[in-house]
């Protein structure tokens, strides 16, 4: 039986309202569709295009049909290099940026991904989307640059 994979996303636990309370629930080796929906994959069943982070629990991002990313680099906290970045995804659409009360912010992303699998994650995209990554790197050599100049301040 060949299994489909239709959510970009998959984690192997979700987040519920139990009782009027947050709670965390496991289902077994089966991972949660789009961090919700219970399904019959365990990890080992996804393709190798899925990406692998932690969060408290191992989740899985898809870097297959990637159409826009957009890489938000903090440059406040020299305490850390990538732990604040922010990767917006879309497999859809064109992400927008827009101002709103608070500033500006994006809208049309799918997914987000911050920290250090930023990194690993866009080399996967390049393989498996065959999305031009030149100017997310850029960003990226220009926030380590940064970080080496100020990390010590």
């Amino acid at each position: 039986m060949v299994k489909k994979f239709n959510a970009n996303y998959y984690s192997k636990k979700s987040i519920k309202f139990i009782n009027h309370e947050l709670t965390i629930v496991s289902n077994g080796d089966y991972l949660y569709s789009n961090g919700i929906y219970p399904t019959k994959i365990k990890e080992e069943d996804l393709p190798e295009w899925y990406f692998k982070y932690c969060y408290y629990y191992s989740r899985f991002i898809s870097a297959k049909g990637v159409k826009d990313m957009v890489l938000k680099c903090n440059y406040v906290f020299t305490n850390h290099l990538h732990k604040d970045d922010i990767l917006y995804i879309s497999y859809n659409n064109k992400i927008e940026e827009y101002q709103n009360d608070y500033g500006k912010t994006y809208r049309n992303y799918d997914e987000i991904l911050s920290g250090n699998w930023i990194i690993d994650y866009i080399q996967m995209v390049k393989k498996y989307s065959n999305y031009d990554i030149t100017e997310l790197e850029q960003e990226l050599e220009r926030k380590r640059a940064w970080y080496e100049v100020n990390k010590d301040m």
